[in-house]
């Protein structure tokens, strides 16, 4: 019998995050990483968590949001998120990318093919 993996959303402590990054090893003396963040709890937790192991090393985090604009209220979630970040010391960039809406695609995709616009 196979053994289907846990995908259930489990706690991770600042030891495991530090044991998961030591596999990408070497960093600089003093590393500055940039964060995708999307403002949802995944991306959110993902920034803090690396602020703490850059801080630790003398770094720093980088978050990045990007309002798509897809939804009326993306420019406050947005802005709620970086003002979240930025209290706890995250310096953050909020990008504009303005998508126009298509209503055979789903506004996940949409917000992607906007995001993979700007760079």
């Amino acid at each position: 019998m196979a053994l289907e993996p846990d995908w259930s959303p489990q706690p991770v402590s600042v030891e495991a995050f530090a044991a998961a990054m030591a596999r990408f090893e070497p960093f600089e003396p003093q590393p500055l990483l940039a964060v995708a963040v999307s403002g949802g709890p995944d991306s959110m937790a993902l920034a803090m968590l690396a602020n703490d192991w850059a801080h630790e090393r003398g770094g720093s985090v980088h978050a990045i949001l990007i309002d798509h604009g897809l939804r009326a209220e993306s420019e406050d979630e947005v802005r709620i998120a970086s003002d979240a970040l930025s209290a706890r010391g995250i310096e953050t960039t909020i990008e504009n990318c303005q998508v126009r809406p298509q209503e055979t695609a789903n506004q996940h995709g949409q917000g992607r093919r906007g995001i993979k616009a700007l760079w």
